[in-house]
């Protein structure tokens, strides 16, 4: 049960975070269509949704979407969602959600969601949730 409310809680706050930037337009396209923006400035858009302020980088592949301010940089690869924020780092592959704020790092790898807040750092591998708050460090892997 709590994986299913970390798990909508996540994917609320990353919805809301991209239909902003994004002014509730088109949030993914076609698969295998890559999104690059480097320092506001969108390099390739074939599909994916990615932004980025003049700071930061997001990039985007397969259906995918990222967004990365402050100073950021946010990845997302084959079905998954990215959001960096304020000197922080978000990856996320294969059907995954990361999202880090305020000089944090989340990953998330396969079918996983990771959330690091507060200077903290979250792993989540193979069907797992990691969540990391203020200075904290979860890994997670392998979960059933």
């Amino acid at each position: 049960m709590a994986r299913v409310t970390i798990r909508f809680g996540v994917l609320g706050l990353m919805l809301a975070v991209l239909l902003m930037v994004a002014g509730g337009g088109q949030i993914a396209a076609a698969q295998g269509d890559p999104c690059v923006s480097i320092k506001g400035n969108e390099k390739v858009n074939k599909g994916s949704f990615c932004f980025s302020d003049d700071t930061s980088k997001a990039i985007a592949v397969n259906n995918s979407s990222a967004v990365a301010l402050g100073n950021s940089k946010a990845i997302a690869v084959n079905n998954s969602s990215a959001v960096a924020l304020i000197n922080s780092e978000a990856t996320a592959i294969n059907n995954s959600d990361a999202l880090a704020f305020i000089n944090s790092e989340a990953t998330a790898i396969n079918n996983s969601d990771a959330l690091a807040l507060f200077g903290s750092e979250a792993t989540a591998i193979n069907g797992c949730t990691a969540v990391a708050i203020s200075g904290g460090e979860v890994t997670e892997k392998n979960c059933p």
